[in-house]
């Protein structure tokens, strides 16, 4: 397992927070975003964490390439995001 000196926290669609300490982990998570939520900075990120699994980079080049989708995409910091609807927010494992 290739770990992160500091791991990311999310909020993934299921609107729990994660929180993502490897390579590993966040492949998992981009590959679980919902498709209708992708773009190519998402791409980008799932891109270079698979070229950090494979050893190809450092894994802290892709945390830092996760960290930044996470926040351009309002995930990261343990807020909650504003395409989150406030009254679904409660409700766990349901994503707007």
């Amino acid at each position: 397992m290739k770990s992160f000196e500091t791991p990311v926290v999310v909020i993934g669609a299921d609107v729990r927070e994660h929180a993502i300490a490897s390579v590993e982990d966040a492949i998992r998570f981009l590959e679980e975003w919902p498709i209708y939520r992708r773009n190519v900075l998402h791409e980008a990120a799932k891109r270079l964490c698979h070229t950090a699994h494979d050893g190809l980079c450092p894994p802290e080049a892709a945390r830092n390439a996760f960290a930044k989708w996470a926040k351009l995409e309002q995930i990261s910091g343990g807020a909650v995001p504003a395409w989150i609807k406030p009254q679904v927010a409660d409700k766990p494992g349901i994503a707007a």
